[in-house]
């Protein structure tokens, strides 16, 4: 778990759209350029995540999604949702390697 989530859209370089959901660990995790005094500002990429965490991760989400799902309660007959964002349904996915 983490303090606060920042939740983003960016795809400014080409005709696209992300959208982005940011854990915020610190205060100055994501913060505007008017807050900054330093003229310039670098940055450094991060690593990229090794193919066991990628499988863990994958594992987690799927975990939590699947369990996200069976504690949802089911919607009311006389009341038929309206949305597809109502539906609580999980199609599992096959992790490369072991769970």
């Amino acid at each position: 778990r983490v303090p606060r989530v920042a939740f983003l859209f960016t795809g400014g370089d080409i005709a696209h759209v992300h959208a982005h959901a940011v854990p915020i660990h610190e205060p100055t995790d994501i913060t505007s350029r008017r807050y900054i005094v330093e003229e310039t500002v670098t940055f450094r990429p991060m690593p990229p995540a090794s193919e066991e965490e990628l499988v863990r991760t994958a594992c987690d989400l799927r975990r939590a999604l699947e369990k996200y799902a069976a504690d949802a309660p089911a919607p009311a007959a006389s009341a038929p949702a309206r949305s597809s964002h109502r539906r609580r349904t999980v199609t599992p996915v096959a992790a490369p390697g072991p769970p």
